[in-house]
């Protein structure tokens, strides 16, 4: 019996100390993963993507124009597309709230000015 019972609390003291370790230790794991990225600069292809991930709306409209023959439709999958649209509608911004898609020609600050910077 008293074998049973030291087994029964070492069995719970472990399962507690597992409760707390995987959430501590990923959330100290995103921190560190995440404390540099106000210092990383915007690569002009996640402009890209976000500003064509309107292509979540349009997956539920056959008649819109996401369907037609393009560069987009034709060259890369809406995968992406469609999970970037998804974090940014729980972030609570809507297809009116995008960036203009970046034309990689022109310099960055007409880019900027053509409204293509998030």
């Amino acid at each position: 019996m008293l074998t049973r019972t030291f087994a029964t609390a070492r069995l719970s003291r472990y399962l507690m100390l597992c409760r707390w370790e995987v959430p501590l230790l990923s959330l100290l794991v995103g921190l560190i993963c995440c404390s540099g990225l106000p210092a990383i600069p915007l690569h002009p292809d996640e402009s890209q993507w976000i500003a064509t991930s309107s292509a979540l709306e349009d997956f539920l409209h056959p008649t819109s124009s996401h369907w037609h023959e393009s560069y987009f439709t034709l060259t890369q999958l809406p995968i992406t597309r469609y999970i970037i649209g998804a974090g940014r509608r729980l972030g609570g911004y809507h297809t009116t709230d995008l960036n203009a898609p970046w034309p990689f020609l022109p310099t960055l600050a007409a880019n900027i000015a053509a409204g293509a910077m998030p």
